[in-house]
């Protein structure tokens, strides 16, 4: 290349929660994934993963499952180090089955 070139590039950021798979399924809502979640854990046990940002929720865990929840992580899911953290903003409720968790602030 001898002259001037330009290149353009456009980034969507990734949504702030991950539930892992092939492929892996992202949610902007604590709500809409937790939801997922369950329904993936009815035959088994199931992780949820979330970015180290505030996240708006709402949910009431009312089936005999088994979920983890691993908050933390930067943008690309690849580290939860550092101390960070997952803000879930609005309620949870559990009145059914169980929810471990890992850096994770109810709010």
């Amino acid at each position: 290349m001898d002259t001037d070139r330009s290149v353009t590039a456009s980034f969507v950021a990734m949504p702030p929660l991950k539930i892992p798979g092939m492929p892996p399924s992202y949610y902007n809502t604590f709500t809409t994934a937790l939801a997922d979640t369950v329904a993936i854990a009815a035959n088994s046990s199931a992780t949820l993963y979330g970015q180290a940002v505030n996240v708006t929720g709402g949910f009431n865990l009312n089936r005999p499952v088994t979920i983890a929840f691993e908050g933390g992580f930067d943008a690309g899911f690849q580290s939860d180090s550092g101390g960070a953290m997952t803000v879930l903003v609005g309620g949870l409720k559990i009145t059914n089955g169980s929810l471990r968790v890992k850096n994770l602030v109810l709010q």
